[in-house]
């Protein structure tokens, strides 16, 4: 299951077959006429890689709409972590909004690659009631010699509608642009894989709530992943007993 963004009005959330369906959920936190459901079930799958469908389904759809369309998966969420400019002698936070137009003005950016921040189980064993107010601990950023920078090099892409050709890669982070468009990061800095490093997050981050507890993990194996692989037993061993830092940004948003 994927939920992507589409720009700021129009969520769309591909549902890879839940039972019950998502449509189901009488709360998202948003009005529900916001939200458009696409349920899927064996019969309406093409292939087992569910999560590059979902993308490219949804910029198919949606994408003459918008100028832009966020990659994100349910258990992601964007920060906007401070930058802006001064207005009449007050500092303006930046918002998304702006933050995108900023890049606008490029002929040539196609994408934005923004760094994720992986929170930990906070050694949780159950389920909580709410994920961000109670996963507040997460993995410290490791420089390039752990993996290439580490999980916290990883990216998720914001894109230009215009520019999308398919979702390509792992996780569906690397997107295959349209005439020569490069992604870059957010201090305009070309980024050519599923990676950026050193990894920044001084305007912009994503929230991924990775492992979650270790009830939700175990589930999380037996179900498999959109890829249509199955997350290993590495990824909890190697987050959980990575170096870790306080990180309750999110905690302040309900739920």
């Amino acid at each position: 299951m994927s939920l992507t963004a589409v720009a700021f009005l129009l969520r769309s959330v591909m549902d890879d077959g839940s039972v019950p369906p998502l449509a189901d959920n009488p709360d998202w936190g948003i009005p529900r006429d916001s939200i458009v459901f696409h349920h899927l079930t064996s019969k309406t799958r093409r292939s087992p890689d569910q999560r590059h469908n979902a993308y490219d389904r949804c910029a198919r759809l949606y994408g003459s709409l918008h100028t832009w369309m966020a990659m994100l998966d349910a258990d992601e969420y964007l920060e906007m972590t401070g930058g802006g400019s001064t207005i009449g002698g007050r500092k303006e936070k930046e918002t998304l909004s702006s933050f995108l137009q900023d890049f606008e003005g490029s002929p040539d950016v196609g994408a934005v690659a923004v760094n994720q921040v992986i929170h930990t189980s906070s050694r949780l064993v159950t389920r909580p009631v709410s994920t961000r107010r109670s996963f507040t601990t997460c993995i410290q950023d490791q420089d390039d010699d752990h993996h290439g920078g580490g999980h916290n090099a990883r990216t998720r892409r914001i894109v230009r509608t215009d520019r999308y050709v398919k979702a390509v890669g792992p996780s569906g982070t690397f997107v295959q642009l349209r005439n020569d468009s490069v992604t870059v990061g957010e201090d305009w800095d070309e980024v050519e894989g599923t990676t950026r490093s050193p990894v920044t997050r001084g305007r912009i981050a994503v929230h991924h709530y990775a492992v979650g507890s270790w009830q939700q993990f175990q589930d999380k194996v037996r179900r498999g992943n959109g890829l249509g692989g199955r997350t290993g037993q590495w990824f909890w061993d190697d987050v959980e007993n990575l170096p870790s830092r306080r990180c309750d940004e999110m905690a302040k948003y309900e739920p």
